[in-house]
């Protein structure tokens, strides 16, 4: 018989929703055709200030601008842009604000909540990170369950360990 772990019951709040979004926009400017397109911004920045500076003797206003505004657009992002959409999401979401509970075996995870149960086998997951006072349990690469850690309290090793298990990449 498999032991199983839970129910706990949790409800997320609007500043861990803000802070997994912050944490999903920082890991998305690394992968993909974002981390891409930074390289690419980056070098047309470096050459942009090499040719200047080869053909004048000096970096231009115009090619200082450039240095800056690239660092403040993405901090824009980070820190404003992320926040937002996340305080967004948490207003728009009564399925997000109500409380659940998780429960766990040696096979899945059961979420339930007012609006429905699911059970999600382990190795269905797409990923996890342990982020702050959160665990994210990615069902795809832009869709993730939030889970409070303190939740669960020391169960989360238990979790984690049989998400690690399973073959699930931490990130």
């Amino acid at each position: 018989m498999m032991e199983t772990k839970g129910p706990f019951s949790f409800t997320v709040r609007e500043e861990q929703v803000v802070a997994a979004m912050k944490r999903l926009m920082l890991a998305r400017a690394w992968k993909g055709p974002i981390r891409w397109m930074l390289i690419l911004i980056a070098v047309l920045l470096a050459l942009l200030v090499v040719l200047d500076f080869s053909m004048t003797g000096e970096v231009s206003g115009q090619a200082l601008a450039f240095l800056i505004a690239v660092p403040v657009a993405l901090a824009i992002v980070y820190f404003w842009m992320a926040p937002m959409m996340g305080r967004r999401q948490y207003r728009q979401s009564a399925a997000l604000r109500a409380e659940s509970t998780i429960a766990w075996d040696d096979e899945a995870v059961m979420f339930s909540g007012e609006r429905g149960h699911a059970r999600m086998p382990f190795a269905e997951f797409h990923r996890f990170a342990v982020s702050g006072d959160m665990l994210m349990l990615y069902q795809t690469e832009m869709y993730f369950n939030l889970l409070p850690l303190d939740a669960v309290g020391d169960a989360a090793a238990d979790l984690i360990a049989k998400l690690e298990a399973a073959g699930v990449k931490r990130v």
